[in-house]
Parts: structure tokens; C-alpha cells; sequence
């Protein structure tokens, strides 16, 4: 059995809970099947909740997930819904044990990942459709996964002529660019310059 623990770091609220898993096989892990709920405000606030569960799971997890608000390369997130906008990376989360597994993703994105996941299996009755309609489109249609929290955000899951759903990440109140790479600093540069 391994140990998956997992974030969800909201603007308002933040969420870590824990499972085990072998293979295909997911059950909640008894030092932690209820989640730990805090209100964060900053990073040294998250490293602290992050240790915390840790130290509650009472082992180091073989993977763990953060869900954040924000854009994210997998490495790091930029938190949109906290003051001044701080960046959260990996590497902050190496003295807490944290292993090469550790990943960030948007929030939006992972829970439209958690719904193409319900569909796929024929259940998708965690998450409430917005009209009869949408109930009898799903099962094969593509998806718009709209989520309201401290903002309102959406995830696209495109299902028509693809092997496995695709996740495709558009909230509309991350549309600043985020400078992760080189390249998008360059781009950016020209944009400001021609708009400056």
C-alpha cells in the first residue's frame, strides 16, 4: 500500500487529507480520512499545515498533490486568491519530506480531473449538472467544469474524438501570464513595450 496525501488550498479555506493506494484500489488512510481544514493566509502558514499533516499521517507519503489557485507548471503555482499573489514551489516542501512525486496543479484543473474521472467510470453523481440536459449530454459530450469558491473559476474536459479526456484549464480570473518560462518573459516584454 501506498500513501497519497493531498491539499486543496483555497482563498478562504485549505483542505489536506489522505489515502492509501495499489493500483486501481483507493481507501481513505486511518490517521487521516476526514480532512484537516485551516484557514491559510500566507506561505509560512502553508508550510506549517503542510508539516502538521505530516506529522499526523505519521509517515512520508510516497506522493503528494496541491491543488492551489492559481497557474501552475507542476513545480510551482502562483496563488492568485492570496495577498500580493505569493509563488509556492516544490522545492519550499523538501525539509518536510516530501518526495520527487510532489506535485502542483491548479485547483480547477484537478477537480475537473476528478469529475472526467466519475465519468468515465459512469458515476459523476458527486457533482451537480446545471440542467437535465447537461445530465444527458455528459456521458459523452464535452464538459464545462464550473466551481465557485473565494472566486468562480472553469475547467473545459474535452471528451469528442480523444482516447482520454483532456483537462484544459481557463479560469478567467488567472489571465495574467505567468512568467515560467524564458520564452513567455520574451513575449510578454514585446507585449508591454507595444502597449507601454
Amino acid at each position: 500500500m501506498q500513501t497519497l496525501l493531498a491539499f486543496d488550498i483555497g482563498g478562504t479555506n485549505s483542505r489536506a487529507l489522505a489515502a492509501q493506494f495499489d493500483g486501481a484500489v483507493v481507501r481513505p488512510h486511518p490517521a487521516m480520512a476526514r480532512p484537516e481544514v485551516r484557514q491559510l493566509k500566507d506561505i509560512s502558514s502553508l508550510l506549517e499545515f503542510v508539516s502538521q499533516a505530516v506529522e499526523t499521517l505519521g509517515e512520508r507519503p510516497e506522493a503528494t498533490v496541491i491543488a492551489a489557485a492559481g497557474p501552475s507548471d507542476g513545480r510551482r503555482v502562483l496563488l492568485t486568491n492570496w495577498p500580493g499573489t505569493p509563488e509556492f514551489a516544490v522545492e519550499m516542501l523538501a525539509k518536510y519530506g516530501m518526495t520527487k512525486a510532489t506535485r502542483l496543479v491548479n485547483d480547477l484543473v484537478a477537480g475537473a480531473h476528478g469529475l472526467a474521472g466519475e465519468l468515465e467510470t459512469g458515476r459523476g453523481d458527486l457533482f451537480n449538472p446545471l440542467d437535465r440536459w447537461s445530465r444527458e449530454i455528459a456521458p459523452e459530450g464535452n464538459v464545462v467544469y464550473v466551481a465557485p469558491g473565494t472566486g468562480l473559476g472553469a475547467a473545459g474536459i474535452v471528451r469528442e474524438g480523444a482516447a482520454n479526456p483532456v483537462v484544459v484549464g481557463c479560469e478567467s480570473q488567472h489571465t495574467p501570464m505567468y512568467r515560467f518560462a524564458e520564452d513567455i518573459g520574451d513575449v510578454l516584454d514585446v507585449m508591454e513595450s507595444d502597449l507601454g
